[in-house]
């Protein structure tokens, strides 16, 4: 089982991740890659410039079709990218319906 970590700045999930044996991916903001890269991390690390650029992560997720089973954050900014990256992917968890709820009217 592959798993794709959307992270930020702790390393906390994919690190109990790779101890546990699961392979990991991990995909950071371009700001935070360098940071992460320097701590010598066991995983391979993707970049988007945020999670919010939602073309990047629709490029991303095709770049790993067939080779990531689960998508993974403990970040809630990157929730909303997670769940688009399960619905282009079919895969399981949270979708973006799911995790950006239609805004109700104030009342």
């Amino acid at each position: 089982m592959t798993v794709l970590v959307l992270s930020n700045q702790t390393d906390t999930l994919e690190r109990a991740l790779a101890q546990a044996g699961q392979e990991v991916l991990v995909c950071l903001t371009d700001a935070n890659a360098d940071l992460r890269a320097a701590t010598d991390p066991p995983y391979p690390i993707q970049t988007v410039t945020r999670f919010t650029a939602y073309d990047q992560i629709a490029d991303l997720a095709r770049s790993l079709r067939r080779r990531i089973d689960h998508v993974a954050t403990t970040w809630e900014g990157a929730i909303v990218a997670a769940g688009l990256i399960r619905d282009l992917l079919d895969l399981p968890g949270q979708r973006t319906g799911d995790a950006s709820p239609l805004p109700t009217k104030p009342s």
